[in-house]
Parts: C-alpha cells; structure tokens; sequence
C-alpha cells in the first residue's frame, strides 16, 4: 500500500510538471495526461480514505488546520481543472459542462493556483526528508539554491500574472528547450514543497515548546 501511495505521487509529480508546458507537449497528450491525472488523484484519495474518516473528529491544532485547508484547495482545485478540462477537450472525453469562455479561464488560473497548492501538500510530508538533507553536507547550500532559482523561475514564468488574471493567456518562450523548462518548473514545485515542509516543522517546534 506504501509503495503505491509513493508510486502514484511520483506518477503525479511528474505529470503536473509536464502539465504546465501543454504548449509545448501538445494538446492531445495534455488532455489525456488531465484526464490520467484525474483518475491518479481519485486513487490518491482512495489509498487515503482515512483522512475522510477522521476529518470531524478529534481536536484541530493549528498544524491540522493548515493542513485540511491546503488539502481541500487541492480538492477544489483538481475538481475545477476537471471540470473546465472536460468542457475544453478536444482530443479526449468531452463535455459542454461550463461555457468555453469561461472554461478556459478557470482553467488557466485553477492550474496556476493547484501547482502552487499540491506542491505545498506535498511538502507537509517531507519535513523528514528535508531534515536530513539539510542535516548533509552542503545540504543547506543545495536548499538554498533550489529556493533562490524556485522564486527567479516562479517570477520569470509570472505565476502570479496568471493566478490573479492579470493576464488571461499565457505565454511561453518557444526557443527554450523543453527539458530546461521541465528543469525550470520542477524549481518551482521544490520550492513550494521546501515551504510546506518548513510550514509543517515550524508548527510542530511551536507544539514541543
């Protein structure tokens, strides 16, 4: 059960990644990749059906809210990508669930707003891992690249023109070669995964105190 939740997060990581450049992977394979990452987040939920059981139980610390807000974004957030995908698709299952307009542009700001949201999910679950890098040599020296090149990218990609609609079409530079920009965005993704698990550290050190 353990190798498969790690299995299918892996599957999905990488997936995200490849998401984000649909211009350049091609429209077909974006829409297919949607629709298996859809089926991959069901299974995530499936495998981890216990969180459901116990969400109205028990009492919330501060760790736990944080923690069931990042977790319901990415619910609604996945659900909206589903949604406005199918409403758009060409190449695959198809819906007239949403208008066009409308679906693109939910589509758009949702894929934004979920890469930052899963990438910070992912992180609350690997304070461990990034303890003992930065326990390693010249372990805080790699963190601490990756951070600095995860915000150079994250501005330079302007994430956040497009997760606040200040512009509603997004724009890539096509003389770039796919595996930098692969490189590029999976900064990205380490970054937001660094502040979750730094999120998740600080609030259990509060706990001990």
């Amino acid at each position: 059960m353990r190798r498969a939740r790690i299995a299918i997060d892996i599957i999905m990581s990488l997936l995200l990644v490849l998401q984000m450049l649909y211009l350049l992977v091609g429209e077909a394979y974006h829409e297919w990749a949607g629709l298996t990452l859809t089926v991959l987040f069901i299974a995530h939920n499936v495998l981890n059906r216990r969180w459901y059981k116990v969400i109205f139980k028990g009492r919330y610390t501060k760790m736990r809210i944080l923690s069931t807000a990042i977790n319901s974004a990415c619910a609604l957030l996945i659900i909206a990508l589903a949604v406005s995908g199918i409403s758009m698709a060409r190449h695959s299952m198809a819906a007239p669930l949403l208008p066009m307009g409308v679906a693109r542009i939910l589509h758009m700001t949702a894929a934004y707003w979920g890469f930052v949201f899963m990438s910070l999910h992912a992180g609350l679950h690997m304070t461990v891992i990034v303890r003992k890098t930065v326990g390693k040599r010249y372990g805080k020296i790699v963190i601490a690249a990756i951070v600095i090149i995860g915000i150079w990218v994250f501005l330079k990609e302007r994430f956040l023109y497009y997760m606040f609609l200040f512009e509603e079409f997004v724009f890539f530079d096509f003389s770039t070669p796919l595996p930098l920009l692969v490189a590029e965005y999976a900064m990205i993704m380490l970054l937001f995964m660094f502040i979750g698990a730094a999120l998740s550290a600080a609030q259990r050190l509060r706990r001990k105190e």
